[in-house]
């Protein structure tokens, strides 16, 4: 079998889901399972449990579902207590489990089995030789997955049809402007983390799209729309002769930022924002794209 790591945001989840089809079509033979402990814990919060399925259609199946409430409880206790990524692996190597993980150097260290690190796998290691695996990787850094199997990948993850009128007039503008671009900008938690990014930067990105394309138009996408505006100039916003600020869908139907953005032949946005990362993926059309560092 292999199991899967999974949790975090929308972005985050696209990311890791893509990454784990890849492994499964590549490993028809074994069980694909998703330890879901992140969001037994976390699952409350609207931005934190598994969207998948009500955006999507897609069904996993959760690590959860092949044990006792009981059982369970105390993977997500021991996991509270000792603030691992997941005890899964280290519980099923002490029961005797013959188990491998996968990882990031940088993502977890201290199994005392086999761990396999990325620079260490050539293409063809994917077909693991192994019984059972583990999945630490750090999945969201590349888009290889996404495009080895894109059009299964593109057919898996259709968004829903808009059917608003406010969206419906985004999507309008966005399909009718010559060079639409989408600009996203993360706030809020990337701020707190030091990985926001600074105006001038976007001011240079959004420079470099003009030059290029002088007739573009802007479509920004922001969980900070306000502090967006009183900064528009300093990120060179106004840059462009059109600029539309994409507004009023919240946390629920923040995936409709992502489809909106998807739907634009350019893109500009950090690239440490796996939301705006996941929307690129999702482009038909994709023209250029300008990853800020």
């Amino acid at each position: 079998m292999i199991i899967q790591n999974f949790g975090g945001g929308l972005g985050n989840q696209i990311m890791i889901y893509v990454f784990a089809r890849f492994l499964a079509r590549r490993n028809p033979r074994q069980v694909m399972l998703f330890d879901d402990i992140f969001f037994s814990l976390y699952g409350t919060a609207i931005d934190s449990g598994y969207r998948l399925e009500s955006i999507f259609g897609v069904q996993v199946n959760f690590l959860s579902t092949y044990f006792n409430h009981e059982i369970w409880e105390d993977f997500l206790s021991l996991e509270k207590k000792q603030a691992l990524l997941s005890p899964v692996p280290r519980l099923f190597y002490d029961v005797g489990l013959p188990m491998a993980v996968v990882a990031d150097r940088n993502s977890y260290t201290g199994f005392p089995g086999l761990t396999i690190f990325p620079d260490q796998l050539a293409s063809d290691m994917w077909k693991f030789p192994y019984d059972n695996i583990y999945c630490y990787y750090s999945w969201w850094t590349e888009n290889y997955w996404f495009e080895q199997d894109r059009e299964e990948n593109r057919k898996e993850l259709t968004f829903p049809r808009l059917t608003d009128s406010k969206n419906l007039k985004y999507a309008d503008q966005i399909n009718e402007c010559d060079m639409s671009v989408g600009i996203h900008v993360r706030r809020g938690d990337h701020v707190r983390l030091g990985w926001s990014v600074s105006a001038d930067k976007y001011r240079s990105a959004c420079q470099k799209v003009m030059d290029r394309f002088p007739d573009a138009s802007f479509f920004v996408f922001s969980n900070e729309p306000d502090w967006c505006k009183a900064h528009a100039g300093e990120m060179g916003l106004d840059l462009a002769a059109h600029t539309t600020f994409v507004e009023e869908n919240d946390s629920r139907k923040d995936y409709v930022d992502m489809q909106l953005m998807s739907m634009c032949r350019g893109l500009i946005h950090s690239e440490t924002s796996s939301f705006s990362t996941v929307a690129g993926w999702l482009t038909r059309d994709l023209e250029f794209e300008v990853k800020i560092k």
